[in-house]
């Protein structure tokens, strides 16, 4: 299988990733608790349509400081309706610092907004 170096480190890694919200089931430590269907919220039976697209350049990949973004995201049912595209960009300040700014235009309302901040992750 091929990997990759990690930034300057000695590590290496598959190009492959996997990301979860939630594992496991009601009988696992670190699960979201029993699953008892008397327990849970009601929601009506309906159809839903759904689109996700994700568009991310980086121009050294793992070792760029640069990252530019473009999301975009559709829900078509029933009871909500959800359509917005998303450009951003964030700048790599510190191992653990990042300068991101944000558009995000609301098709389905014709809103927009606009986000600047610092994110940071100990």
């Amino acid at each position: 299988m091929k990997t990759r170096k990690l930034g300057c480190t000695e590590l290496e890694f598959t190009t492959i990733g996997f990301g979860s919200w939630a594992l496991g089931g009601g009988d696992w430590q670190f699960g979201w608790g029993d699953q008892d269907p008397e327990r849970q919220t009601y929601l009506p039976d309906v159809k839903s349509k759904g689109v996700i697209a994700e568009l991310i350049f980086s121009s050294q990949l793992d070792r760029s400081r640069y990252f530019f973004t473009a999301l975009y995201n559709k829900i078509d049912s029933k009871l909500y309706r959800y359509e917005t595209a998303t450009l951003s960009a964030t700048y790599l300040v510190a191992r653990n610092l990042r300068l991101v700014a944000e558009y995000t235009h609301d098709i389905e309302h014709g809103l927009s907004r606009g986000a600047i901040g610092m994110v940071s992750g100990f």
